[in-house]
């Protein structure tokens, strides 16, 4: 979901790192003929079904954590990403890109922080949690708040949703969005994405956790969880300010 977030800042740096990215175009296109959303199958979930279940499951989950691997393809270039995330209610978000560079992107409700310890660089701008991508993963049981949902395909294993954000500028960046969830248990998957300068992305998931919030973490437990998000640059890193990321 940096998926979206970042993807100018994923553009820009393209340009100063091709040798990073390896995918040939036939991977990538075989990947997206696989996870293109259509499998066939006549529908057996109604929407209205489905947003209920999505509360139901997801209202009370405080926390998550997940592997993921994000496939980009932006102009001509294209690149695999892996590593590790980690969200919060309300707005809390950490991405840990662990290959094939490290990056940490961490958001805590009140500012924003993209690392590169290679480059020793951090970039600081204003909190985007406020952003419906940031919303969709922090809270699937909001999903209606941010977007129009409509199902586009299933089976008996998965059900794909085609959604559009609610904001008119967010809307106008992006010409497709659907996200791939596992029925049994409700979880998502995959995201999807296809914006208007062409470029597509699709991030998966992977040893899905939740925490309900069913048990009460011990104070160090909730010290450890409160650090995840929180961001204090190494000595000697070069911070950069800039408030243009969600522009």
């Amino acid at each position: 979901m940096l998926l979206i977030l970042l993807s100018s800042f994923l553009r820009a740096e393209q340009s100063s790192e091709r040798s990073d990215y390896e995918l040939t175009e036939k991977v990538f296109e075989k990947v997206v003929e696989q996870d293109n959303f259509e499998f066939g199958y006549s529908a057996d979930l109604t929407k209205e079904t489905l947003i209920q279940q999505l509360r139901k499951e997801y209202k009370d989950v405080q926390f998550f954590e997940a592997d993921f691997v994000q496939k980009s393809k932006q102009s001509g270039l294209e690149a695999e990403q892996s590593g590790h995330i980690y969200t919060a209610k309300p707005k809390s978000i950490r991405w840990e890109f662990k290959t094939p560079t490290e990056q940490l992107f961490i958001s805590d409700g009140a500012s924003q922080w993209i690392y590169t310890p290679m480059t020793n660089q951090a970039i600081q701008s204003t909190d985007m949690s406020s952003h419906p991508a940031i919303g969709l993963l922090n809270d699937l049981s909001q999903i209606e708040d941010h977007f129009t949902v409509e199902i586009a395909a299933q089976n008996a294993e998965s059900i794909d949703v085609s959604i559009k954000p609610h904001n008119a500028d967010l809307s106008q960046q992006f010409e497709s969005m659907q996200v791939k969830l596992s029925k049994e248990p409700l979880q998502i998957r995959e995201f999807y994405l296809k914006d208007t300068m062409g470029g597509e992305f699709i991030l998966s998931f992977s040893n899905i956790q939740f925490d309900r919030g069913a048990q009460e973490l011990s104070e160090e437990a909730q010290k450890a969880r409160a650090s995840l998000f929180l961001f204090v640059p190494p000595e000697g890193t070069d911070v950069i300010k800039a408030d243009t990321f969600n522009q």
